[in-house]
């Protein structure tokens, strides 16, 4: 009589572990094979293989929703910046306020013109660990079949130099946390002000690992 319940949290346990490694996944491979581009081709793969809806947009749509901060340090990138959008309708009532999960993904940050020291260059590959988690949060709830309405939103850019020498100029470290917390609050905006994706107020989370950053910069942490 327990064989039932005991499927159930075996296939629980696989559905859950399986998002968490397609994060890592994600978080492990190589900023020059994890590109904008190729992390938005990955996401749009799994979508379509756990039923989320989603769309995917370059530089030229986030040029026309005026989001400069993530296209003002992504073109100091030969990468092009990209937009991912994932939704999962799973609430009873379609039309109720969903949850929406923002994802940092910036395949990798050199800092741009304010470029930053040798030492540790190598962990800036992980700048795009938030955009993973989101993606495997997303899949997750698909797998689950989670009766709940969310939106994953996904903000890859690549942080570079290149001989144009079109980055975006930066100064103090406060002025780079305000570069970022400007890109975040642009994905941020999106499912409230961009109707094809909301027609309701979004619930927000997924900022409070930026709030640690700023409150570690001013001495607070």
């Amino acid at each position: 009589g327990r064989e039932p319940a005991l499927r159930a949290s075996v296939e629980r346990g696989r559905i859950l572990a399986e998002a968490q490694n397609i994060a890592r996944d994600l978080g492990n491979e190589p900023a020059n094979v994890l590109t904008p581009v190729e992390f938005a081709a990955r996401a749009e793969q799994l979508a379509g293989e756990c039923g989320l809806e989603y769309e995917v947009f370059g530089p030229e749509w986030m040029r026309e929703q005026g989001m400069g901060a993530l296209l003002g340090v992504g073109q100091g990138s030969v990468r092009e910046s990209q937009l991912v959008i994932m939704k999962w309708m799973g609430a009873a009532d379609k039309s109720s306020q969903p949850i929406a999960f923002v994802g940092k993904g910036v395949c990798f940050d050199t800092g741009g013109i304010s470029i930053k020291p040798a030492d540790g260059m190598e962990d800036m590959k992980w700048d795009m660990g938030g955009a993973a988690a989101v993606t495997g949060v997303m899949h997750a709830l698909a797998g689950r079949k989670a009766k709940v309405n969310a939106i994953g939103i996904l903000g890859l850019r690549a942080s570079g130099t290149t001989g144009s020498s079109r980055a975006a100029r930066r100064g103090i470290s406060l002025a780079l946390i305000g570069t970022a917390l400007l890109f975040v609050g642009e994905l941020a905006s999106i499912p409230v002000r961009h109707a094809r994706i909301s027609d309701t107020s979004a619930s927000l989370v997924g900022l409070i690992f930026f709030l640690a950053i700023v409150l570690s910069a001013v001495g607070f942490l």
